[in-house]
């Protein structure tokens, strides 16, 4: 347990006694169960207090609701998870794996034979990138592919609403902008943004999103403007005011195992995207078309830049939002539904 892990664990205990043993009633076909757990998955003695509870609320939950066949949907593949699942006996169980379970990261390196077993073990795997497809089938025959999708009727709607004003933040900066969203995190690729920076001078380069590590090479570059973190919901805001929007992530083995889901938001808005050069990119790419530019080292992504902001028009524009309608969460929904 780190500090971090606090807020997490006090909003843990403020739904466990705003609800009934835990159990929380959302609206008619919905409850929320918040269980309170010792935060040591790995000690056996964690496990089996753990589970004696948790299993136990869950049982006498579904005998006192009448609840069968029960469908369990999991992303985790944490032993109590393993051990829940095969206690209630599912009609189907099925595991999302939203993450590289085996990236060399702090406790992930426990995580990963109880996720090789798991993997085997239930019914169905969707797994968010080609990468982690990859490695769930050396395992299971029942893998499929279920990237994140876009809220695109959101998204789209605000880029035709010509009366939603940009945020004030940014309605003075000067034009082009070029745009990311997403977190300044360790594999966010800072050379080259300083880069690009440094290369176009002339450039503003916006930032938006939670910084979780140190970011002085950014902060000494006066054409990079750093907004931090902004709700979701004011994310087309933002993109709708980008010339040019930017995936930067450092190539690494993680970062290869990445679905960007920022992607289909920046396409929902017809706005020109550069990336650097990741598997899932690259497979897209090749799926769709020439809808992002790909960069394999800082001289390209700078002409890159330049190219995108010089030749846009509306019929680009237009094939980079029908791309970002077939990756909708509706016509994932609709796929996931049908296997």
């Amino acid at each position: 347990v780190k500090v971090k892990d606090f807020s997490r664990i006090k909003n843990r205990a403020l739904n466990w006694f705003r609800s009934v043993h835990g159990f929380k009633s959302i609206n008619e076909n919905l409850i929320l169960y918040s269980p309170m757990v010792l935060p040591f998955p790995y000690s056996k003695l964690s496990l089996i207090i753990n589970q004696f509870f948790f299993i136990r609320s869950i049982n006498n939950w579904m005998r006192a609701s009448v609840f069968h066949d029960p469908i369990v949907i999991t992303f985790l593949p944490t032993p109590l998870v393993q051990k829940l699942v095969k206690f209630i006996n599912p009609k189907l169980s099925i595991y999302y794996c939203a993450n590289d379970m085996s990236r060399s990261l702090e406790g992930t390196k426990k995580l990963a034979p109880y996720e090789d077993k798991f993997f085997s073990k239930v019914d169905v795997v969707f797994a968010t990138s080609n990468a982690i497809m990859d490695y769930a089938q050396k395992f299971s025959n029942n893998v499929y592919f279920a990237p994140p999708g876009v809220d695109y009727k959101f998204f789209y709607n605000i880029r035709l609403n010509d009366n939603i004003k940009t945020p004030s933040d940014i309605e003075s900066l000067s034009y082009p902008i070029i745009g990311y969203i997403g977190a300044l995190s360790e594999v966010l690729d800072h050379d080259l943004i300083c880069a690009l920076a440094d290369a176009r001078p002339d450039y503003t380069i916006v930032l938006v999103g939670p910084i979780l590590t140190s970011i002085s090479g950014l902060q000494d570059r006066s054409n990079v403007v750093i907004l931090g973190e902004r709700s979701h919901d004011q994310m087309p805001l933002y993109i709708k005011a980008f010339n040019v929007a930017l995936i930067t992530y450092k190539c690494t083995r993680f970062t290869d195992s990445v679905y960007a889901s920022k992607l289909n938001e920046y396409l929902s808005m017809g706005v020109p995207v550069v990336t650097t050069n990741l598997r899932e990119l690259r497979h897209f790419k090749k799926t769709y078309g020439d809808v992002l530019a790909i960069a394999n080292d800082s001289e390209e992504f700078i002409r890159l830049t330049d190219e995108l902001i010089a030749n846009n028009n509306a019929k680009f524009e237009a094939e980079r939002i029908m791309v970002a309608s077939l990756n909708s969460w509706s016509e994932r929904f609709d796929e996931i539904t049908r296997i």
